[in-house]
């Protein structure tokens, strides 16, 4: 295992929802239209979501 795909995995195991949520911001930053602005707030909504139960199940 490389390096930075290590790392990238230790990242992602005490985070799990991180990526998602870095993903969801960049489309709404990018978006023009407003329909796509408002299913990026709706998935970083379900994103948050995700993220407090897998906190739960911790």
């Amino acid at each position: 295992m490389s390096r930075s795909t290590r790392s990238s995995w230790c990242a992602a195991e005490r985070q799990p929802c991180t990526l998602p949520h870095r993903e969801a911001n960049t489309l709404g930053s990018k978006s023009a239209a407003l329909e796509l602005t408002a299913v990026s707030v709706d998935m970083k909504v379900l994103i948050e979501q995700m993220r407090e139960q897998v906190q739960n199940i911790e």
